[in-house]
Formats: C-alpha cells, structure tokens, sequence
C-alpha cells in the first residue's frame, strides 16, 4: 500500500481515493505549496538584483553626495526664504509684486531640486535594499 506524506501526516491511497479533490485540507495544502513556490522565485529573483563591489560603493557614494546636496539645497531654501521676509520688512509698502515673484521662482526652483534630489535617493535606496 502506498503512504502520501503531508502536513497533517501520512494518507494511504485507499483514503486519498475516497476524498475529493474539492476536500478543505487538500486545497490548503496545495493553496500552501503554491505559496512557497511564490516565495521562493521572488527570493531568486530579489538575489539576481542585488548590487556588490565597485557598484554598490559607487551608488553609496551618490547616496551621500545627494545626502549633502539637500543638506545645501534646504539651507539657501531657508537663507533665500529669510532675505526675502528682511526685504518685505525693510520696504514695507514699496514690496511689490515683482519682488514677490522674483523670490518666488527662486523658491520654486530650490524646490524643485529638492524633489529631484529626493526622488533620485528613493530610486538608488530601492536598487541598493534588494
């Protein structure tokens, strides 16, 4: 008589025959392997991209420089930011619309560099964490 090993122990085919194949306990079992087969070429997959030697120091190098690059773009955002309010006070009503919207491009452009800077470091802190 042939013995079927499974989670819950062994199964002779005379009982396997009389299930069926709609049984709770075999769709879970095979629901579980499907699972696992899941897992594991997800794994192999996650271990073909991962990144070592000469490559990954270089993206960890771009890490840090774009590390201080927002460092210096959020210090002239401040700086720029506090000239513009000791301009506003300094002319009071003589502040104009011209004066704002100079300031203003020059926010929206650190801003934007900011952006960039930050989506680039998600980008290569997602390629080094495989």
């Amino acid at each position: 008589m042939k013995h079927i090993q499974t989670f819950e122990g062994f199964l002779n085919e005379e009982s396997l025959n009389e299930m069926s194949i709609n049984d709770p306990i075999l769709v879970a079992i095979r629901a579980s392997k499907e699972d696992r087969k899941k897992s594991l070429t997800a794994q192999k997959e996650r271990m073909k991209k991962r990144i070592y030697g000469k490559k990954r120091e270089d993206l960890e190098d771009q890490l840090w420089q774009i590390s201080q690059d927002l460092k210096d773009s959020y210090a002239d955002r401040r700086i720029t930011y506090n000239d513009m309010e000791a301009e506003a006070g300094e002319k009071g009503d003589k502040w104009t619309d011209d004066d704002a919207n100079r300031y203003g491009s020059k926010l929206n452009s650190i801003d934007d560099e900011i952006e960039k800077l930050l989506q680039k470091r998600q980008e290569i802190e997602l390629t080094l964490s495989y």
